[in-house]
């Protein structure tokens, strides 16, 4: 556990998330998803949360992050569209990647979603594979 901790103190995020050894109700769950399409199917925008960089999401695939309460700001690669989250402990949110049409390639940008629409919506897509996560801290 404590070389888990020292990953995620090196990593230079280690503000954003909470140690392992903190339970589930002390920690809000942040669903990052992006719908199976074809157009843009080969970009994997990244997904940024505090500015630390959380994974390059791919199509179809969803993750989950869990966040210590407070305000957190995520975006994806287009700076100027992100989202500022004020999380509470055991809440779930979702934020959606969808690609927007670039000069030379797309950019992601991230959509809050209501639960009930996040939830429903990413039970169509599988989970990223967890090495492809920066810091993930739960299953």
């Amino acid at each position: 556990m404590r070389s888990i901790i020292r990953a995620v103190l090196a990593s230079g995020i280690a503000a954003l998330f909470v140690s392992v050894a903190c339970g589930a109700e002390e920690t809000a769950s942040v669903y990052f998803y992006r719908y199976r399409q074809f157009q843009g199917s080969a970009l994997t925008p990244s997904v940024y949360c505090d500015e630390g960089q959380l994974a390059r999401m791919e199509n179809g695939r969803y993750f989950v992050v869990h966040l210590a309460p407070g305000v957190h700001i995520c975006r994806s690669n287009d700076k100027q569209s992100g989202v500022q989250l004020e999380v509470k402990p055991g809440e779930e949110y979702y934020l959606r990647v969808e690609l927007v049409v670039g000069m030379m390639k797309g950019h992601g940008r991230l959509v809050l979603t209501p639960k009930e629409q996040g939830a429903f919506e990413i039970k169509k897509l599988k989970p990223m594979d967890s090495n492809k996560v920066s810091a993930q801290i739960a299953p």
